[in-house]
Order: C-alpha cells, then sequence, then structure tokens
C-alpha cells in the first residue's frame, strides 16, 4: 500500500497503556494500528495547534497525542492521557 506509516510508540506511551482495563486497552490498540494509513483513516483526529506534526485522537475520555513524520512516513505516539491532563 502507497500510505503505509510506521508506527513508533514511546516509553512513556506504552507505560499508559498498561495502566487502562482491558477494554481501553483494545480500543487503543485497535485505533493506533488503524494509523498505519494516516492520511486516509476518519477518526476523530485534530491537529494540535501551537505545535508542529502533532494530532490528538479521542478515544472516551483518553487522547492519543502523536507526531507524524511525513519526509520518514513515520508516526510517534507520544502518550495515552487523561482528558484532563491532555490540555494543560
Amino acid at each position: 500500500m502507497e500510505y503505509e506509516n510506521k508506527i513508533v510508540i514511546h516509553r512513556k506511551a506504552v507505560k499508559s497503556i498498561e495502566k487502562l482495563n482491558e477494554k481501553e486497552k483494545t480500543r487503543i490498540k485497535h485505533i493506533i494500528s488503524s494509523l498505519r494509513v494516516f492520511p486516509l483513516v476518519r477518526h476523530n483526529i485534530v491537529k494540535l495547534k501551537g505545535f508542529q506534526n502533532a494530532y490528538r485522537i479521542r478515544v472516551g475520555k483518553l487522547r492519543i497525542v502523536f507526531r507524524f513524520f511525513e519526509k520518514e512516513r513515520s508516526i510517534l505516539i507520544e502518550d495515552v492521557i487523561p482528558r484532563k491532563k491532555a490540555y494543560r
């Protein structure tokens, strides 16, 4: 496929995912795996203002914060955090 992205998950995000219950883990993992085709995927993705190449995905009360590097065709999952902490 032309739009295959490499997904890298930051250690901070891995720790956050491990703390979630099984239902949330499954939802998060499914959404992260769907990011392989990021420009084409349709989730609740919003570009973050004030940051270069930074985006967030809303998953219930959680937010997946990631960066998209177009030249390298890679995505860095920076963190999975509750909404309260996401916008501080």
